[in-house]
Parts: C-alpha cells; structure tokens; sequence
C-alpha cells in the first residue's frame, strides 16, 4: 500500500491555529533576526534555498512562515517530524513556545510572557484539571466491608459515581507587564512623608515650584495627610 505525498504546507498551516493570530506569529518572524532575514530572502527569491524549502511548507506569507517554522520545530522536537533529520527529539521548548512564553531571544511581549488563559471544556487544553479514567480499589484483607465504603455503592450518593466537570468560562490576561524593562531603583520602597511632601512642593503645569504649591493650598493638603495617615494634628509653613 502507497500513502500520498506528506502535505507540509496544509499540516502546517493547523498549528495553533485558534491559539495564535498571524500576527503573533508575524512579531514572531520580526523578533529573530535570523528569520527575519530567511523570510527577506524567500521575497526576494522564491526559487533560491530558502523558498525552496519553505514555500512548499506553506510559507506563502510571513505569518504563515513563522507558523510553518514553529509547527516544524514542534515536529522535531516530538520525533514527529515526516522529513529526514539528524535532529534528535529534545525537551526543554522550542524556539517558539520559548520565545512566547518570555524565555526565549526577544521574548513575545514587553514584560516576556505571553497572554495567560484558562476555562473551557473538559478535556480542552486550557481546562484547569486532567480527567483520568476511576479505578475502584480493591478490597482491604483483614478490614469489615462496613469500614470501606467503595465496596458499598448502594451508600455512595449518584453525585459521585455520574460526577461531570463543569464548562468554565473562558479568560485571558494579558501579561504585557514592563516591570522588567524597568530599573531596580523605581520600585525601591519611597518614605510616606517625603512622598507627601514632594507632591505637596510640586507646583502643576505651568506653577513656579513652591511659589505655588509650597504655600497655604500646598501645606494645607501636607497637614490633612499627617492627620489622616497618621492621626498627627501638625502645623507646616515655610
């Protein structure tokens, strides 16, 4: 018996597809150099090395090329790949789901992790819990039938036996956090009177400094913040 001829392109095309938009997988291409100048090259010369290889992958546009690149490397990864390789299968990632999840060269977002999601139906890759097939135990040798309740079924209410997880709802949380893009010293803890008396002192768009801030509306805001925050009755003038 003869199988057809594998169908890289359309294969390829399938991965994650209700997961990630082309144009996740366009930033994808942009965000490594080495891709981003293979996907030059398969423009400006389709019949040259790279546009021999990945063209009849599906690599039609960027996005479906950074797709076609991911969904092979997976395939590697797994040992599932239908090519000839000396690639190994391997564990620890590959290069897009590092790059996505923020582990990776250029990580997917600002903050290095990718939107977090969760919910759906069971059996969904998003479901929070697995779903595995109940084995009863057997019975305990030495033990009364009375102190094993799963020997009793006629004691153990529907509930149990007929329990069916419920369908969740679907979330994402975009985690596009820039705290690592930040320096150590914008997080360092800050003194609550300095605080106060700094915004007390800044003068708004367009004041001269204490001029403005630094006299009765200014000091009065200060005194309301020692006797709010701090139960203080203080008097503070120039």
């Amino acid at each position: 018996m003869g199988g057809g001829k594998y169908d890289y392109a359309s294969e390829y095309g399938k991965y994650k597809a209700d997961e990630v938009s082309d144009a996740g997988f366009e930033k994808y291409v942009d965000s490594q150099v080495d891709l981003k100048d293979a996907w030059s090259k398969i423009q400006s010369k389709p019949e040259g090395e790279q546009g021999s290889y990945w063209i009849p992958r599906g690599a039609t546009s960027k996005a479906a090329f950074g797709r076609a690149h991911a969904a092979e490397d997976q395939a590697l990864s797994t040992g599932t790949y239908r090519g000839a390789t000396d690639v190994d299968p391997y564990t620890g990632g590959t290069r897009f789901s590092n790059w996505e999840s923020g582990t990776g060269d250029n990580a997917a977002t600002a903050g290095g992790w990718a939107a977090a999601r969760g919910g759906g139906a069971p059996g969904s890759d998003m479901y929070p819990m697995g779903l595995v097939d109940y084995t009863a135990p057997d019975a305990m040798t030495g033990v009364s039938s009375e102190l094993q309740p799963w020997l009793q079924p006629d004691n153990i209410p529907d509930s149990l036996w007929n329990y069916q997880p419920p369908t969740l709802n679907e979330w994402e949380v975009q985690r596009d956090w820039d705290w690592a893009q930040k320096p150590a010293s914008e997080y360092a803890p800050q003194d609550a009177v300095a605080a106060a008396i700094a915004a007390a002192t800044h003068a708004p768009e367009g004041g001269e400094g204490n001029e403005t801030y630094g006299s009765g509306e200014g000091f009065g805001a200060l005194e309301r913040f020692f006797e709010t925050d701090f139960g203080l009755d203080v008097e503070v003038g120039e």
